[in-house]
């Protein structure tokens, strides 16, 4: 991989995102002009940020004679089931649990809202499809494949998760976009696929949406409490078990870290 990907370092990496806001920032202004509704308002501007930041990053590595190699590709397929398993259980089973669980012991008793009633296919299109498709282009095609040309894998898995969990605001969902970031980070780091990190975040993202989907049509919270207290214990547990059987059955890694300055 050539060392002058750009951006292959935490400074530029943020620099990029942060002159990428700034450019489409001007769209936030036109809210009271454009009458849509406010998700298929973030979701334009979403889209708007995303393509700021991949074509400021295509054009710079362009000029530094770096093409754009397409990591699409899916391979690994036979152990693909173990990775689904465990992004299954854990958004199932410890994810949504976890966050179930400090609800309630903060005496928070919010309704279970019905997902469907949000907009949905609006809702669906943009955090179901687009989001998984653009954020992994953004941290796993661009940011952590231009970290792994600068850092260690181990470093560079750890600050693009860093930055995938803090690009999430709310406390909770750091918490939750880092520890999957480090997982994506690891699978492409090891498969050099976007396709299967794409596959894994749309798998991420709609296994959330049916759960809440279940929980408003099945549970009252009562329940849902009760539930969460055993199954996350279980779920770690699998998911121990299963990642263990992925690292001694995944290939070897195919991103090798690039001797800076030999």
């Amino acid at each position: 991989m050539n060392s002058n990907f750009y951006p292959k370092t935490v400074i530029k990496a943020l620099s990029l995102l942060f002159i990428s806001m700034l450019i489409s920032a001007p769209f936030i202004f036109l809210r009271e002009y454009i009458k849509i509704s406010e998700q298929s308002f973030f979701n334009g501007f979403f889209v708007l940020y995303s393509a700021v930041i991949i074509t400021i990053s295509y054009f710079i590595n362009k000029k530094r004679g770096i093409k754009f190699e397409s990591d699409i590709k899916i391979n690994n397929t036979k152990l693909i089931p173990l990775m689904i398993s465990i992004i299954l259980l854990y958004q199932i089973g410890v994810s949504k649990p976890i966050l179930h669980l400090i609800n309630s012991f903060n005496n928070e008793i919010p309704s279970l809202n019905n997902p469907m009633e949000m907009e949905s296919l609006l809702f669906f299109i943009g955090a179901i499809v687009l989001s998984p498709i653009l954020e992994e282009i953004i941290f796993r095609r661009i940011i952590l494949k231009g970290f792994l040309t600068n850092y260690t894998p181990q470093k560079a898995i750890l600050f693009s998760a860093i930055i995938f969990g803090v690009i999430h605001g709310e406390p909770l969902q750091i918490i939750n976009a880092f520890i999957i970031g480090l997982f994506f980070g690891w699978i492409y780091y090891k498969t050099k696929s976007i396709g299967i990190t794409i596959i894994l975040h749309l798998t991420a993202n709609l296994s959330v949406f049916i759960l809440s989907l279940l929980y408003y049509k099945y549970a009252d919270f009562n329940t849902v409490t009760t539930i969460s207290i055993y199954i996350i214990p279980i779920s770690l547990i699998l998911i121990l078990l299963t990642i263990s059987k992925l690292i001694k059955s995944i290939k070897p890694k195919l991103i090798e870290k690039e001797q800076i300055g030999n």
